[in-house]
C-alpha cells in the first residue's frame, strides 16, 4: 500500500462516520527524499552550518580551549631540543689527463648521483660509530645504558645518533648540511662539527684503502719486472763478451749505439775519402809543373815570389841605368849578371817545386791505398761482426724494453705511494657549526595557535559528525527527508513552571499561536476542511500529544465549533477533574463497557465549545474492550453531535489501542517530539498504522527549541519572537496531569 493509498481515506468508511466524504485525496504529496545516507539529503547552505554550530557551539568552544591548553601542558612539558647545523661543500673529480695526448678527457659524473651518493655515505652507519667513538658518547649514559656491554653501548649510541642527525642537499649546489639535534646546545654543535670532520677523515681513508690493491700490484709488478730486466742485462753482457762486441758510448741516428768495428769503418771511409781528395789535388798540381805552366803552387811559394821580385827590381834598375850609362860599365854588368843569377836561381827554385809536386803525389796515392785496403779489410769484419749482433740486437731491445716497462711501474708506484689519495680530496668545511642561541622546539606559541587550529577543526569535526550521526527528528525539514511524511505544525515547548491550561487559555502565547498554524494545516487537509474525527497518537511516551490535542481542542473551539476531546489513553490517564481522583470520575472505560452514555460521560472543560470524555476507571485489558465494536459506535455518535472530535490516544509502540483507534477514526496525526526520537521507531509505529488501515495525514513536530538546534536562522520557525512578548525560561513539558474540568 502506498502512502497516497494509506492517506487517501476511503469515502465509504468515512461515511459510515460522519456521513460525508473526506475530501482527503486533496492532501499534498510529502516531499521526495534525495539520493543521501538513509535516504537524507540536506545541502549545508551557509543557514544549515550557522544551525549546527549554533546547535554544538558549547562542544566547539569546550574543543577551541582544551585542546590549546593540552598543547600548551604538552609544549610545557617536552625537553627543549637545540640544533647546530655544519655546511661541507663537496666536489666532484677532477678531469683525468690522458698520457701524451695533452688534453683533458672529462669523467662523466651524474651529478644528482654523486651527491646522492655522499648523503647515503653522511647518513651510513659505519661514520656514525666513527662519530661516537671520536666523541666517546658509548660511555655517556644519555646515549647508551652503562650496564651493558661495550658493544651493545655503542651500537646504542650509534642508533641515538643517528636519530638526530639529517642531511639536507642546499638546492641548486653542492653545499650540504649537517643539522645534530640535542637538548644539549654544546653537544649539538659538537657533534654537527665531528660529524664534519669524520666525513673528511673517512674520505681519506677511503681513498688510501682504495689505493692499497693498486700499490700491491704495482710492488708484484715492479718486483717481477725487475728479475726480467736483470736477467736480460746479464743475456746481454755474456753474449757480447762471447762475440766480442764493444759497444761505444751514444746513440746514432737510429737511436742504436755502435760497435767499435762500425766506429772503425766510418773512419776509414772518412779517411779514405779525405787521401783521395788529396792525391787527386797533388796529380792536378804535378801535372801543371809538367806543363812547366805556373800553378797555384808556384805562386804562391814564398822563395819563388822573393826571387821574382827581386828579379824584377834589378831588370827595372838596369833598364833605368841603360838611359845614362853605356852597356859596358861595370854597374852595368854587375846588373845585367845580377838579373842572369836571379834567373837561374827562379829556374832552380822551379825546379824544386816539380819535385815536390811529384812527390807529394807519389805520397798521395800511396796514403789512399793504404786506406782502401784497410778499408776492404774493415768491410768484412763490419758485415761479420753484423751478424754476429743480431742475436745481441734481440738481447739488447728486451733488455730496453724491460728497463722502460720497471722504470713506467716504479715511477707509477712512486706517485701512488706519495699521494695516496690526498690530492683527490674534494670534501671541505664551508661553515663550522656554531653553538645556538636559543631551542627549534618546542614552540609554546605555534604550538598554540595549532592546536587553536586543531581544536576548532576537531570542534567544527565532531559537531558535524554528531550531527550527521544522529538520526533522531530534529528539524521540521527532517519530517519529510527522514520520514517522507508532511509536516503540519510545528509546536514549541511550554513555558516551565506555567500552568498549562492557562498557557492554552492565552491567545497572545507561542502555545496558541502554534495550535492555529496546525489548525489552519488540517483545515487544508480534506475538501471539507478539518477531519470530523482525529486520532492524535505518538510512537512512545512523553512526547507532548496530550498537550497538542489540548491546543488543537481549544483552537477549534475559538472557532465556535463544538469539540469533544477524548482521552483514550485507559492506561494513563491525563485529564483530571480538579478534586477528583481517577477512580472517581466517569469516563471512556464507562462508556465502552455500557455503564454510561455519551452525554452521561461527556463533562464541560474549562474552554468554551470544549467538551471533555477522561479515560475512566482502568480496566484490566482496554484493547479487547476497544475492538468490541463500542468505540467505533461512540465515535458515530460524537461525530453526530459535535463538530470535530480528537481523540488523545495512547503511544503506538507496544500497545494495540492506538492501531485498533486509527482504523475507525477520519483521520489520524503523529506527534514526534523534536530531537528525541529516532527515525526507525517513527517508522515502525507508522508502519503499524499502516497495518490497521488507519489513514495517516502528517506530522506535528513537538517541543521544538529553535535556540538549542539554531534553527532560528533563516527559517521563522521561532514563534517566542512572534509577539516580543516574554515566555521565561523554557522548559520541556511531558504528558502530566492537566486539571481542565474545575
Amino acid at each position: 500500500m502506498t502512502d497516497n493509498e494509506t492517506n487517501t481515506l476511503d469515502a465509504g468508511q468515512q461515511g459510515r462516520l460522519t456521513g460525508r466524504g473526506s475530501g482527503l485525496e486533496s492532501f499534498a504529496s510529502p516531499p521526495v527524499p534525495g539520493p543521501a545516507y538513509g535516504g537524507y539529503a540536506r545541502a549545508l547552505d551557509p543557514g544549515e552550518i550557522l544551525r549546527i554550530v549554533n546547535k554544538w557551539k558549547r562542544l566547539i568552544i569546550a574543543a577551541v580551549i582544551l585542546v590549546p591548553l593540552i598543547a600548551l601542558g604538552i609544549s610545557l612539558l617536552i625537553t627543549p631540543r637545540y640544533e647546530a647545523t655544519a655546511q661541507l661543500k663537496i666536489d666532484q673529480e677532477d678531469p683525468v689527463i690522458i698520457p701524451g695526448s695533452g688534453s683533458a678527457t672529462p669523467i662523466v659524473v651524474n651529478r644528482g648521483e654523486f651527491l646522492a651518493t655522499q648523503v647515503g655515505l653522511l647518513s651510513s652507519r659505519t661514520l656514525a660509530q666513527r662519530v661516537v667513538d671520536a666523541q666517546r658518547l658509548a660511555g655517556n649514559p644519555g646515549y647508551a645504558d652503562q650496564s651493558a656491554s661495550a658493544a651493545q653501548r655503542r651500537d646504542s649510541a650509534t642508533e641515538r645518533l643517528r636519530n638526530q642527525v639529517a642531511i639536507e642537499i642546499v638546492r641548486d649546489s653542492r653545499l650540504v648540511n649537517i643539522t645534530i639535534a640535542s637538548a644539549n646546545p654544546v653537544e649539538a654543535a659538537g657533534l654537527a662539527n665531528a660529524y664534519a670532520d669524520q666525513f673528511i677523515a673517512s674520505n681519506l681513508e677511503r681513498d688510501f684503502d682504495a689505493t692499497a690493491y693498486a700499490r700491491r700490484f704495482l710492488e708484484d709488478r715492479i718486483n717481477s719486472t725487475r728479475d726480467k730486466l736483470e736477467k736480460s742485462e746479464r743475456d746481454v753482457v755474456a753474449y757480447a763478451t762471447q762475440q766480442g762486441i764493444v759497444e761505444l758510448g751514444g746513440t746514432d741516428d737510429k737511436g742504436s749505439k755502435p760497435s767499435l768495428e762500425s766506429s772503425t769503418l766510418v773512419e776509414l771511409n772518412t779517411a779514405l775519402a779525405e787521401a783521395r781528395n788529396q792525391r787527386i789535388t797533388a796529380e792536378q798540381r804535378y801535372r801543371q809543373v809538367q806543363r812547366n805552366a805556373a800553378t797555384t803552387e808556384s805562386n804562391n811559394n814564398p822563395v819563388l815570389q822573393d826571387l821574382t821580385r827581386k828579379r824584377a827590381d834589378a831588370i827595372a834598375d838596369y833598364q833605368e841605368k841603360s838611359a845614362v850609362f853605356l852597356p859596358g860599365l861595370p854597374a852595368q854588368i854587375a846588373l845585367k849578371q845580377r838579373i842572369e843569377s836571379l834567373d837561374r836561381e827562379i829556374s832552380k827554385a822551379q825546379g824544386n817545386v816539380g819535385s815536390a809536386s811529384r812527390l807529394e803525389y807519389d805520397g798521395a796515392v800511396a796514403r789512399e791505398q793504404e786506406l782502401q785496403g784497410r778499408l776492404d779489410s774493415m768491410k768484412g769484419s763490419v758485415l761479420d761482426l753484423r751478424k754476429r749482433s743480431i742475436q745481441y740486437t734481440i738481447l739488447q731491445r728486451e733488455v730496453d724494453t724491460n728497463r722502460a716497462l720497471y722504470e713506467a711501474l716504479l715511477q707509477k708506484y712512486k706517485e701512488v705511494g706519495v699521494s695516496g689519495g690526498v690530492g683527490n680530496n674534494k670534501v671541505s668545511v664551508v661553515d663550522h657549526a656554531r653553538v645556538p642561541g636559543g631551542p627549534v622546539s618546542p614552540k609554546v606559541l605555534w604550538n598554540v595557535l595549532l592546536g587553536l587550529l586543531a581544536g576548532v577543526g576537531l570542534g567544527l569535526g565532531a559537531a558535524f559528525l554528531l550531527e550527521f550521526i544522529d538520526d533522531t527528528i530534529k528539524l521540521p525539514d527532517d519530517v519529510g527527508s527522514k520520514l517522507h511524511m508532511s509536516l503540519l505544525g510545528i509546536m514549541p515547548s511550554a513555558p516551565e513552571g506555567h500552568d498549562f491550561v492557562s498557557e492554552v487559555q492565552d491567545p497572545k502565547s507561542d502555545l496558541v499561536e502554534a495550535a492555529h498554524s496546525l489548525r489552519t494545516s488540517l483545515q487544508f487537509a480534506t475538501g471539507h476542511g478539518v477531519p470530523r474525527s482525529v486520532l492524535i497518537t505518538s510512537s512512545r511516551p512523553g512526547e507532548g500529544k496530550s498537550s497538542v490535542s489540548l491546543a488543537l481542542a481549544a483552537s477549534l473551539a475559538r472557532q465556535g465549533r463544538k469539540v469533544l476531546l477524548i482521552d483514550a489513553d485507559m492506561r494513563k490517564p491525563t485529564y483530571y477533574i480538579s478534586g477528583e481522583s481517577r477512580s472517581d470520575t466517569a469516563g471512556l472505560s464507562n462508556v465502552l463497557s455500557g455503564e454510561l452514555t455519551l452525554d452521561q460521560a461527556t463533562h464541560d472543560s474549562a474552554f468554551e465549545n470544549l467538551s471533555v470524555i477522561m479515560a475512566g476507571p482502568s480496566v484490566p485489558n482496554p484493547a479487547a474492550l476497544l475492538s468490541e465494536g463500542g468505540f467505533a459506535n461512540l465515535l458515530a455518535q460524537a461525530a453526530a453531535k459535535y463538530d470535530h472530535v480528537l481523540i488523545d490516544g495512547p503511544p503506538v509502540m507496544g500497545l494495540a489501542d492506538a492501531p485498533i483507534m486509527g482504523s475507525v477514526a477520519e483521520a489520524v496525526v503523529i506527534i514526534v517530539e523534536s530531537a528525541s526520537v529516532y527515525r526507525s521507531t517513527i517508522q515502525a509505529a507508522m508502519s503499524r498504522l499502516k497495518a490497521s488501515n488507519s489513514r495517516i495525514l502528517g506530522v506535528v513536530l513537538n517541543k521544538f527549541e529553535s535556540r538549542k538546534t539554531g534553527y532560528g536562522y533563516g527559517y521563522g520557525y521561532a514563534y517566542s519572537y512572534s509577539y516580543g512578548g516574554a515566555r521565561g525560561k523554557e522548559g520541556h513539558q511531558d504528558d502530566r496531569k492537566i486539571v481542565i474540568v474545575k
